[in-house]
């Protein structure tokens, strides 16, 4: 059995209802660099059978798998024309191969000395998200149309030195797989939450500050069910007004899940610090710009790349950010502030749509954030939910009196 000869795998577009139609005249041929295998799972079965006077019983299965003879595994690497030999299966009925990376084609051989054999071979294709690959879909989504995935393969037999083909590349027949690409649409969100509960509030009665907790979110969502997967991204989060973040209460985990709302709040900032599957810090770093574009306001810029073993759809930053009561004072307990994020993945085609445009940002900062406006980023707000501490707390004595305290005062008894 041979499967990833080149040409073997292509991308077809589909015309109408026609998406089990086995033409071939819309067939794009994959290239080595658009696709690979990556495992095997191979059933073997024997079968005998035994002559009875002129009569052959129906074969029955062999079950001594210590008799069955060896099957080769030959793969095919990115940009070889020939199979090289893999690994050797002894004695065994089923297993599952692991494949070396860039495999893009695969062989069987096996020899049997039984009555009949039957062998099956299952495989998974992958597409890489290349510049071809991903052009052909987008020319196919552009002009409405679905995209096919074909792959072929081919079995030849060899009985007393005569070989002939078993199932071969024809369009009449089941031999040729497709799967056809579930693409739906992708939006692009960012969201931003601060602490909504006065518990999560921390009070320095020394320093006459107060801290908050906070969380920024950038991620993809995908109508068809299938991850959009975010490698790297920055986030442009304008703080509130004399506000400071502490790099040190920074710390980014991985959204894993396909959906449109943000899946934390701020209030979660110590049980979700607790998690293991936190970013190590290699991964993300923090930059701070004062008075970022004449704003008045300070820029913090977070930007992270997602590790290798991750398959993420988005990213969550965590942090606290404080004041001082006097700021709370004169600019008050809820300022509305805003956050730009930028997914930056590499060779990802645009999202269908983003769920904050621009236009959210107030005009006062709108000229800012067009530095950093792309059809790569979305945007989001958010409004503070600070307390005024009591008085007593930051030494300031305050005293009330009434209309009815000084005439008491004034009453001669």
């Amino acid at each position: 059995m041979t499967d990833g000869v080149k040409g073997d795998a292509v991308i077809s577009t589909v015309y109408g209802n026609s998406s089990y139609n086995w033409s071939h005249s819309s067939e794009k041929p994959l290239n080595d660099s658009d696709y690979y295998f990556d495992a095997l799972s191979i059933k073997l079965t024997e079968y005998d059978s035994v002559c009875l006077g002129d009569i052959w019983s129906d074969p029955y299965e062999h079950t001594a798998y210590s008799d069955y003879g060896d099957i080769e595994v030959w793969i095919r690497t990115e940009g070889s024309s020939s199979f090289t030999l893999f690994k050797t299966l002894s004695e065994v009925s089923e297993a599952d191969v692991n494949l070396p990376e860039n495999t893009v084609g695969y062989m069987i051989k096996h020899s049997s000395e039984f009555y009949a054999s039957s062998i099956n071979v299952s495989t998974n294709l992958h597409l890489r998200s290349s510049n071809r690959v991903l052009s052909l879909v987008r020319d196919d989504i552009s002009a409405g149309l679905a995209t096919l995935v074909k792959n072929k393969a081919e079995i030849r037999r060899t009985v007393d030195s005569e070989t002939s083909t078993l199932k071969s590349d024809t369009p009449t027949n089941g031999w040729i797989s497709a799967y056809e690409l579930n693409i739906g649409s992708s939006t692009l969100y960012a969201a931003k939450d601060c602490s909504n509960t006065d518990g999560s509030v921390e009070i320095n009665a020394s320093t006459s500050s107060e801290t908050v907790p906070a969380v920024i979110s950038g991620w993809g969502y995908n109508s068809s069910g299938n991850l959009k997967l975010l490698n790297s991204g920055v986030f442009y989060d304008l703080l509130p007004a004399e506000f400071s973040v502490d790099r040190s209460t920074v710390f980014v985990r991985p959204r894993t899940d396909n959906r449109t709302t943000r899946n934390t709040d701020a209030d979660n900032y110590n049980s979700q610090y607790k998690k293991t599957d936190k970013f190590s810090s290699g991964y993300y770093s923090v930059e701070f710009t004062d008075n970022w574009q004449n704003t008045g306001r300070t820029l913090m810029t977070v930007r992270v790349t997602v590790p290798d073993n991750v398959r993420a759809t988005g990213v969550d930053v965590y942090y606290k950010m404080s004041t001082s009561y006097v700021n709370l004072c004169t600019n008050g307990l809820n300022q509305t502030n805003y956050v730009a994020f930028e997914d930056t993945t590499e060779g990802q085609g645009v999202p269908n749509s983003r769920n904050g445009l621009l236009s959210l940002i107030d005009k006062k900062y709108r000229s800012a954030f067009e530095t950093v406006d792309s059809p790569f980023t979305a945007y989001a707000q958010a409004v503070t939910n600070c307390i005024l501490p009591l008085t007593y707390e930051h030494g300031v004595r305050s005293v009330v009196k009434t209309e009815g305290v000084y005439k008491t005062n004034n009453e001669t008894v």
